[in-house]
């Protein structure tokens, strides 16, 4: 399966609407970070949040805590995000941990920030 193409083709981005990070792990689970907005392919559907809604993105403290407990014990081991909306749920996302995951972190908490300005 060719991920980019998979991506791409559920996302569904506007003419003018660019693809900037992505994390694929399967059909069913995945996330891309556009020009516009967050997509989400995840068992229960497309879920589509724009830039304009994200709050914040962080991590939930039990998470680092279990990670720290665990035989990893280290924050390179973190792989749960935590997308903070401004008017609905929050939504949380599962991508790769090490490096990967404290880019995505990085991405998504300036483009929060950027919104708030």
């Amino acid at each position: 399966m060719d991920a980019r193409a998979h991506l791409l083709e559920r996302a569904v981005l506007k003419a003018d609407e660019l693809p900037v990070i992505a994390h694929f792990e399967g059909p069913d689970h995945w996330a891309l970070v556009t020009t516009e907005r967050i997509v989400l392919g995840r068992e229960a559907g497309l879920l589509s949040v724009p830039w304009s809604e994200l709050e914040n993105a962080t991590t939930d403290t039990a998470h680092i805590q279990a990670a720290f407990a665990s035989g990893a014990g280290n924050k390179l081991s973190l792989s749960r995000l935590r997308l903070q909306r401004r008017n609905a749920e929050d939504v949380e996302i599962e991508v790769e941990a090490g490096k990967a995951f404290f880019g995505l972190w990085n991405a998504l908490k300036t483009i929060a920030l950027l919104r708030k300005e």
